[in-house]
């Protein structure tokens, strides 16, 4: 399975450590080049530059050749250009969910109706797992409902 990543999972998997991930769940990253120089922008962390600077075999980057669609404009440059890569049918994965949203996924992770996946991963078995290991196994993906940092 492929990917194509902006800016923000690749930020944050490296400062918690869990780049590793990526290569774990698919076969290769795809990024625009705007996603790495934003990776490497100088107010960027040091430990993000310095992995950027780098990159594993298992990270592409590739041009996109497509002009940019209209719904596209209100993303930052590495958004956009991670939705106009070649030879994709691109369907987000995470965006804005509001709080009912939010508690529909959580219950449906608690209940085993979607998948619960460990840190690297692997998918769960819910009914072997105790409340609290299920919220607990939860929370390594998902913020509890209506305490998401993405607007803090």
């Amino acid at each position: 399975m492929i990917v194509i990543a902006d800016t923000g999972p690749i930020h944050y998997l490296i400062l918690i450590g869990e780049i590793e991930v990526l290569p774990a769940l698919y076969q290769w990253v795809l990024v625009p080049p705007s996603v790495c120089e934003e990776l490497k922008r100088p107010r960027t962390p040091e430990a993000v530059r310095t992995w950027i600077s780098h990159p594993p075999a298992w990270l592409e980057t590739r041009s996109p050749s497509k002009s940019p669609d209209a719904e596209l404009a209100q993303l930052d440059a590495g958004e956009r250009d991670a939705a106009r890569a070649d030879g994709f049918d691109l369907q987000p994965v995470s965006a804005f969910r509001d709080f009912d949203r939010q508690l529909f996924l959580w219950n449906a992770k608690y209940s085993g109706e979607r998948p619960l996946l460990d840190p690297a991963g692997r998918a769960l078995d819910p009914a072997g797992l105790s409340a609290a290991e299920r919220v607990a196994a939860i929370l390594v993906w998902s913020a509890l409902p209506g305490a998401s940092r993405h607007h803090w």
